[in-house]
Formats: structure tokens, C-alpha cells, sequence
């Protein structure tokens, strides 16, 4: 196409092409006339139309050259590509040059006059039929275009939740986790703490245990210590007594070889002498001797050492009371 509308501004700018003749101008018309079918190989799926009466190639010839013109027009407008059909319409332009140049007046006067609407050519069907071809080509490469860039927003989309999704799942994760290990960490302190309450526990009773065995065993002790100062008490006691019981059998036995020797005065004599000397179990056993034998100071005596006791000799109300009475019928006061 592009060669055509060359080829049409050098017909029209250069001032050396000269209108050809009438009879050159017949013979191309002829040539040009068996251009249609080749034309028509790029129409082969085009619907038939009805054959149309002959008419004469002027109208035909100013057809082709409105409709590259417009051709070149909309490839001036839109830079569209020329296509197979466009080049072969240039091949049938540069076939049909000299009869364009030769008729360039008529078409001149045909084109003022307006476009036959009425004509229809295979070339002008061809450009139409590749004109629809490659804008149903460029509508699908637009629409292919679209939906590549829906799918791949739609993919970016996709990526964008699953990462959303992905980043709240790994934080749900992380949050249950966290609470997990918060209740696990509350449970085993909470454990920890009643473990140590049952081992305080446990150990203050033993303690108290421990505090009453050994306050058991002091007084187990101090009872067995007791006992024992008892037992030697009592133990000392019988031993003393004993001994109070030989003696005064011991000086019973001498006061009555002293009585047979001496008189009651002498015995109370040698009372008061073992007495004096802490010997008062003798003294009141040469006491008896004498009072027996009616010395009322000797009664007297007995009745003195029994009212308070002296030495080994206890106290004895009842001997006080005896003497007592014995030293006033003997004359003592």
C-alpha cells in the first residue's frame, strides 16, 4: 500500500509523466481488467455476490484510487501495517499506472463530483474483509491481553491472601502457643506451690514430733531421776532407821550394864553427857532407866526430848504426855 500511494504522488508531483494516449489508456484497462481473481484469492471465504452488468473501467479505476486513498489516509492516521491484500491492491496500482495517469483528469472530476457509493470492488473488499480480519485480530489480542492481565491480578491476588492468610495463621499459631505455654508454666507453679506447702507442712509436724519426743524424754528423765533421788531418799531412810534400832538396842544394852553398876543420879548423869555429845537414842534409853526407877528429873528429860525431838530420837506426843504425868507423881513441877 505504501508503494501505491508512492507511486500515486510521483504521478501527481512530477512535472515529466505526460497524459498518455486513448488507445494506451484502452490497453491498460485491458490489462488492468484480469486483476479481480487475483485479488479475490484473499476473498475466499467471502460471501458470492451477484455478477454485476459490465460497466466502464473509469468508474472502476476512480473506485481503486478513492479507496487507497483512504487506505493510505487511515495508514497516515493509525500507522496500520500493509497486509497480504494490501499488496497485492499495490501490485494492481503500479499495473494500472499509466491508465491512472492518463485518466487523472476524469478521476480528478469524479472525485469532486463525489464517490460512486453504488461501486464495489474486489479490492475494496479485500481491504474491508482485512481490515475486519485485523481488527478481530487486534480485538482478541487485546481481550488475550486483558485476561493474562486479570489472571495474573487475579494470581497476584491469590499470592497476596495466602500470604495474608498465611502470616494470621502463623499468628493464631503463635498466640496459641504463647497461651499454651503461659497455662503449662501457671499449672507447674501452681504445682510447685502446693508441692512446697505439703513438704512445709510435713516437715513442721515432724518437728513437732521431734519437740514431744524430746520434751517426753526429758520428763521420762526427770521422772527416772526423781525416782531414783526418792529411791535413795527412802533407801537412806530404812538404812538410818536401822541403825537408830541397833543403837538404841545397843545402848539398851548398856544402859541396863550401866543401871546394874549405878544409881538412877548416875544414869541421868551419863544421859545428859551422851546427848550433849549427839548420842540421844543412848541418852534417852539411860533416861528410861532411871525414870523407871522413880528419878523424876529423868521423866522430865524424856518428856523434853520427845515434845521436839532431838538427834535420832523423833518427836512423840504420846511419850510427852507419859513422862510428863510420870515426872509429877515423882515429885517433879
Amino acid at each position: 500500500m505504501l508503494a501505491t500511494i508512492q507511486a500515486k504522488t510521483q504521478s501527481t508531483d512530477s512535472p515529466a509523466a505526460a497524459p498518455a494516449s486513448p488507445p494506451a489508456a484502452a490497453a491498460v484497462a485491458e490489462s488492468a481488467a484480469p486483476v479481480a481473481p487475483k485479488e479475490q484469492v484473499f476473498l475466499a471465504e467471502e460471501p458470492q455476490t451477484a455478477p454485476q452488468a459490465k460497466k466502464s473501467p473509469v468508474p472502476m479505476m476512480a473506485g481503486v484510487m478513492l479507496a487507497l486513498a483512504a487506505v493510505g489516509a487511515g495508514w497516515f492516521m493509525f500507522g496500520s501495517t500493509p497486509t497480504p491484500s494490501s499488496k497485492g491492491s499495490e501490485s494492481a496500482a503500479r499495473e494500472t499506472k499509466p491508465a491512472q495517469t492518463q485518466d487523472s483528469g476524469a478521476g480528478q472530476r469524479q472525485q469532486n463530483a463525489g464517490p460512486d457509493k453504488s461501486v464495489t470492488t474486489p479490492s475494496t473488499q479485500a481491504d474491508n474483509a482485512n481490515a475486519a480480519a485485523a481488527k478481530k485480530a487486534n480485538d482478541a489480542a487485546e481481550q488475550k491481553k486483558a485476561e493474562l492481565a486479570a489472571q495474573k491480578l487475579a494470581e497476584e491476588k491469590a499470592a497476596a491472601k495466602s500470604a495474608a492468610d498465611k502470616v494470621a495463621s502463623d499468628k493464631l499459631a503463635s498466640g496459641k502457643a504463647a497461651a499454651e505455654k503461659a497455662a503449662a508454666d501457671k499449672t507447674n507453679a501452681a504445682k510447685l506451690a502446693t508441692d512446697k506447702a505439703a513438704a512445709d507442712k510435713q516437715a513442721a509436724l515432724d518437728q513437732l514430733a521431734a519437740d514431744k519426743a524430746a520434751a517426753d524424754k526429758r520428763v521420762a528423765d526427770k521422772a527416772a531421776a526423781d525416782k531414783a533421788v526418792a529411791d535413795k531418799a527412802a533407801a537412806d531412810k530404812l538404812a538410818s532407821e536401822k541403825a537408830a534400832v541397833s543403837a538404841v538396842a545397843s545402848a539398851g544394852s548398856i544402859a541396863d550394864r550401866i543401871a546394874a553398876a549405878s544409881g538412877p543420879a548416875e544414869l541421868y548423869k551419863r544421859a545428859v553427857a551422851l546427848r550433849n555429845d549427839g548420842k540421844a537414842s543412848q541418852a534417852v534409853a539411860l533416861l528410861r532407866q532411871a525414870s523407871s526407877q522413880g528419878h523424876g528429873p529423868s521423866s522430865r528429860l524424856l518428856a523434853v526430848i520427845f515434845t521436839d525431838g532431838s538427834g535420832d530420837v523423833r518427836a512423840n506426843f504420846r511419850e510427852v504426855e507419859r513422862y510428863k504425868a510420870l515426872a509429877e507423881t515423882q515429885g517433879e513441877r
